[in-house]
């Protein structure tokens, strides 16, 4: 996970995540108050304040991350009619 870390963020203090898929730079989990089916959060290894402040490899490999498990999910439900990301 991220070298640099922080108490006030709860992505940075959970122990044991568990972690759906992964890449180089971001990782994906479960949403603990899902709104859907198959809701998940793409989040960055390393510590960041915001989306903004994301490099472009970080920003590239969340953007990949997110196909994959949209193909992931299409596999397990033929019921899936759509996507939200944001």
């Amino acid at each position: 996970m991220s070298q640099i870390k922080t108490d006030s963020c709860p992505f940075c203090t959970l122990h044991g995540l568990d972690v759906i898929a992964q890449n180089k730079t971001c990782f994906a989990i479960a949403d603990s108050s899902p709104v859907s089916n198959f809701h998940m959060l793409v989040l960055p290894k390393r510590h960041c304040r915001d989306y903004f402040e994301l490099t472009r490899e970080e920003l590239c490999d969340c953007q990949a991350l997110v196909l994959e498990l949209k193909e992931q999910i299409q596999r397990k439900s033929d019921d899936v009619c759509g996507f939200n990301i944001g």
